[in-house]
């Protein structure tokens, strides 16, 4: 007797997507990474908009993404429409990487019904480390026309004033 062996593939850092009426499979081997995620890295597919359409845990030596197609029966759209373009990003520990399948084996990005594509090259980019928004620091305070305001020089009350941290961040407040 054989014993078959079972990948439980419940993703942690993005969330499950709900299955609809149809999908699209995306095979990704080990070989057509540039750069091979870490165990235990995520992968999450994404329509034009934004909006997550599929997830899987990274497994080795071959990681499967079930892509979700749009429910016709809702009004709202709840996955991709045949030949939308699918986008990825990859999740490791503490950053988020956009990347490219920017060769197919057999399929393509762009979303058919019952559909099966194998990656060949990946391309991983734009790698965006998540910030813990405890660790910004104030940098300035500035008015409404950008100018750097002294919070010792009691402003007037009711005045606009905006507050910059060193992580891009601004947020306004009224004194």
């Amino acid at each position: 007797m054989s014993s078959t062996e079972v990948t439980e593939n419940n993703v942690s850092h993005y969330s499950k997507v709900a299955p609809t009426d149809n999908n699209m499979t995306v095979v990704i081997e080990d070989a057509a990474w540039d750069i091979l995620p870490t165990e235990g890295a995520e992968i999450a597919a994404f329509d034009k908009d934004g909006n997550m359409v599929g997830s899987a845990i990274y497994s080795s030596p071959v990681t499967v993404v079930t892509v979700w197609g749009d429910d016709a029966t809702t009004t709202s759209k709840d996955g991709m429409v045949v030949s939308e373009s699918v986008s990825f990003k990859v999740w490791n520990t503490n950053e988020v990487s956009d990347f490219t399948v920017s060769k197919w084996i057999e399929g393509s990005s762009s979303y058919q019904v019952n559909g099966i594509s194998v990656a060949s090259t990946i391309e991983t980019n734009n790698t965006i480390t998540e910030l813990n928004t405890t660790e910004r620091v104030l940098v300035k305070v500035i008015n409404v026309l950008g100018q750097e305001v002294n919070l010792d020089d009691e402003p007037f009350k009711g005045t606009v004033l905006f507050n910059v941290y060193d992580d891009g961040s601004v947020e306004q407040f009224v004194r």
